[in-house]
């Protein structure tokens, strides 16, 4: 309940082998979508401290998923690459490739004169 007053949408911490062992080795959304750290994180000491490591784990995490999504992406298999990479990172390079999609689909029409590209590429 107070994870998430200190990060967004971060329903938990999952632990391996509780309660003996401290490693946080996962973080689980509201929506209950787990995500695996890049590295265990300690739960010892001042809470500030490791709440400080989870916070940059977190990001690491998300840059090592993010780049991982961006890289595995095929227009081919977007139904499988679509549920084998958290649900942030599915969004986020989803608008990476459409953007840049749309981009040569607009040089095509203004710069190459080719005005039916746009028709072409929504179907």
């Amino acid at each position: 309940k107070h994870l998430q007053k200190c990060f967004e949408n971060m329903k938990s911490l999952s632990f391996d082998n509780p309660p003996d062992n401290t490693d946080i080795s996962a973080m689980v959304s509201s929506e209950g979508e787990v995500v695996r750290f890049s590295n265990m994180v300690k739960a010892a000491g001042n809470v500030e401290h490791w709440l400080g490591d989870i916070e940059r784990n977190m990001r690491k995490t998300l840059y090592d998923k993010m780049k991982a999504c961006y890289e595995a992406y095929v227009p081919a298999k977007r139904e499988e690459w679509y549920f084998q990479h958290p649900a942030q990172c599915v969004s986020c390079v989803d608008v990476i490739y459409w953007t840049s999609e749309l981009e040569e689909v607009w040089d095509r029409m203004t710069n190459h004169n080719e005005p039916g590209k746009l028709d072409e590429y929504y179907e």
